[in-house]
């Protein structure tokens, strides 16, 4: 784990080769043109709902979960799909405590924000606050850009136990 800025964090090495193969490819079925505010394509928010693909996610909230040093709860979970062009290019913020981008395919692979771009490789992730602006990069290049999306929020049923048992 390294600590990019105060809220940035980067991991790296999360899945296996066939887990991140099998994320990939059943995703690629999924993906949809869901109109001009979304570019490109993605799958729809509900992603870690998928019984073949729970492993996953638990090896992902397990990472998350361990740098955050908090339990989290999935809220929207999709797979995105841009090839850089400009007019995807799409700054937005998301209503969760953290959101997360893990990079799926080996080019392209980092988050741009306001005042930085952040760049890392195949098989890692960024975590940062749902509140932070940000857009997928653009690039001259039309080489496919597949990355993992999150919105976590944290999970309080852990400290609230205590207080009603």
């Amino acid at each position: 784990m390294e600590q990019i800025s105060k809220n940035i964090f980067l991991v790296k090495n999360i899945l296996t080769d066939e887990q991140r193969e099998e994320l990939l490819e059943t995703s690629k079925l999924l993906l949809l043109d869901l109109g001009d505010d979304f570019p490109g394509k993605q799958t729809l928010g509900i992603l870690h709902t998928v019984p073949k693909l729970k492993s996953i996610f638990d090896c992902m909230l397990q990472h998350m979960e361990h740098v955050i040093n908090h339990k989290f709860d999935i809220k929207n979970a999709w797979v995105n799909w841009t090839n850089g062009k400009d007019e995807d290019l799409n700054w937005h913020i998301h209503l969760s405590h953290y959101s997360m981008v893990y990079y799926m395919s080996p080019f392209n692979c980092g988050t741009l924000f306001r005042d930085k771009f952040i760049e890392t490789e195949l098989n890692s992730l960024i975590i940062f606050p749902g509140s932070m602006e940000h857009t997928a990069p653009t690039s001259p290049s039309r080489i496919d850009r597949y990355t993992l999306a999150m919105e976590l929020n944290f999970n309080y049923e852990i400290l609230f136990k205590g207080l009603v048992s």
